[in-house]
């Protein structure tokens, strides 16, 4: 019989065995006991892991010889079979920058969700990420300082997934020796991963949480297919998957090179919160009222969003207006869309809608001149010089010492930062699953982190029928949103809101 052990529930699961399936029990963790090679630590916690989701198939009535077939130590690969692990990598060109400019106050940490119709049940959780982290080993990293860049150090330590405590958002201590760049959460029935940007964007962001989703239900006893950036947990990662792909940027011709001139925007009135995010606000709609809408308009969701957030700005911003000072709002676009790219580290770029203050004043004229200016600033060509600029930036201060860099980079980010943009909607489109998932997901959500001199960061994602846009603030004034809410209403979509207290 297994020597008895702290968790109780473990030792009275024990209780209930014959001799027999004791004995297979012990083979399962003399067999574990040697797929995990790292420190005593990790070992005991992965041990207590499998403990708890014996007690949960019990339970729920299945058989050692089932649970033991579907807890299988191949499922970990050998991503814990040693404490060395000599995997390291370079940040994507988008991503160098991210380290120099933070702060203790401030990194920049995103946030998706998504909502399941059945509440969380944490040790399956957490063996659903045991087994998914292997497959992202880029993600399996700590932020470390190299000579001319930071650069990420491959882990083989436990991620844990943890009950939600903090804000969305919140800050992660870069200077622990075992510290993650990103975390797992829950709460209810809602899963969260907050990623360091320096890791990931939205769209590589999403598929690790659509993949450790289908692993959590895989783990409940539903069937899933590996499509729709469902990622096969115990398939080899891809090269490509790893890869900066912004060197793979078409260069623009000599006499179109990017412009890179750029004016304060107006900033939306309020006082800085002491603790931040002050609030995040989630607005949900029906997806279709929202379609239909924007077909009505001749226009896209974004740039529908988009010209609503302008009037918003403007009903908020109290500072005295120059006749040339502008809104101005960044709108984020994936460089997938024009490359055959399937990295999940960075690969986007930003386009800036800009009109005067005085100009926004009616809705048809300010949504025509988001159109256009949309259709110029996320076309390929355009985005394609802002991303030959980035990769000279990066070629230029390649062998600048990082005590030096820092210093050069945080200069130039006080200077311009986020001065020239008034505040940021980035949109991810339309999440899509496998059809065997789609019943047991309500919806997603997307929280961007919060700004550093913006008030607002706004961000959305649809799930069939539910369009989620959220807002992460840094003031406790509400105008903005109030507002927002009445524009909503006086043209027919009336949004469910709710979010942080």
């Amino acid at each position: 019989m297994r020597k008895k052990r702290k968790t109780s529930a473990f030792n009275e699961y024990i209780e209930t065995l014959t001799p027999a399936e004791n004995a297979q029990l012990e083979s399962f963790f003399r067999a574990l006991k040697i797929k995990i090679g790292t420190n005593k630590k990790c070992r005991k916690e992965l041990t207590q892991d499998f403990e708890k989701m014996f007690v949960y198939y019990y339970i729920n009535g299945k058989k050692l010889s089932e649970a033991i077939e579907i807890l299988s130590e191949e499922n970990l690969g050998d991503f814990y079979s040693s404490t060395d692990n000599q995997t390291w990598f370079p940040l994507d060109n988008a991503a160098k920058i991210y380290p120099l400019i933070m702060n203790y106050n401030w990194m920049m940490i995103f946030r998706v969700s998504v909502y399941l119709k059945k509440e969380i049940v944490p040790c399956v959780l957490q063996m659903a990420l045991d087994r998914t982290i292997k497959r992202f080993p880029y993600f399996a990293t700590t932020v470390k300082k190299g000579f001319f860049f930071h650069y990420l150090d491959g882990c083989n330590f436990r991620f844990a997934a943890e009950e939600e405590r903090t804000l969305p958002c919140s800050g992660i201590n870069l200077s622990k020796q075992d510290s993650r760049s990103l975390r797992v959460i829950y709460y209810k029935n809602r899963i969260s991963c907050e990623f360091f940007h320096l890791l990931t964007d939205g769209t590589g962001g999403m598929c690790f949480l659509k993949t450790l989703t289908a692993e959590y239900l895989k783990l409940t006893g539903e069937k899933i297919a590996y499509e729709n950036d469902v990622l096969d947990i115990n398939a080899p990662p891809e090269d490509a998957e790893a890869a900066n792909d912004f060197p793979i940027a078409d260069a623009p011709s000599k006499d179109k090179k990017k412009k890179n001139k750029s004016s304060d925007a107006l900033q939306i009135s309020g006082r800085r919160a002491f603790i931040l995010p002050s609030r995040v606000l989630h607005f949900e709609f029906e997806t279709d009222k929202l379609k239909s809408w924007a077909e009505n308009e001749k226009a896209t969701v974004t740039e529908l969003l988009v010209t609503l957030l302008f009037f918003a700005c403007r009903h908020t911003i109290r500072k005295k207006i120059n006749v040339d000072s502008c809104i101005q709002i960044q709108v984020p676009v994936n460089m997938r869309n024009f490359y055959p790219s399937k990295t999940l580290r960075n690969f986007s770029m930003f386009c800036i809608i800009k009109i005067p203050y005085r100009n926004v004043m009616d809705f048809d004229s300010v949504l025509n001149e988001v159109k256009t200016q949309m259709k110029t600033g996320t076309s390929k060509s355009e985005l394609d010089k802002s991303m030959a600029f980035a990769n000279n930036a990066v070629k230029n201060c390649k062998y600048i010492p990082l005590f030096i860099k820092k210093y050069l980079v945080r200069w130039g980010y006080n200077i311009i930062g986020e001065k020239n943009t008034t505040t940021t909607l980035s949109n991810l489109g339309v999440a899509s699953l496998p059809e065997n998932m789609k019943n047991s997901v309500d919806k997603f959500d997307f929280v961007l982190g919060i700004p550093s001199r913006n008030k607002y960061n706004c961000s959305v994602v649809s799930y069939r029928d539910k369009t989620v846009l959220s807002l992460i603030k840094t003031i406790k004034n509400e105008e903005f949103e109030l507002y927002l809410k009445e524009l909503l209403e006086s043209r027919g979509i009336y949004p469910k809101i709710y979010g942080s207290k």
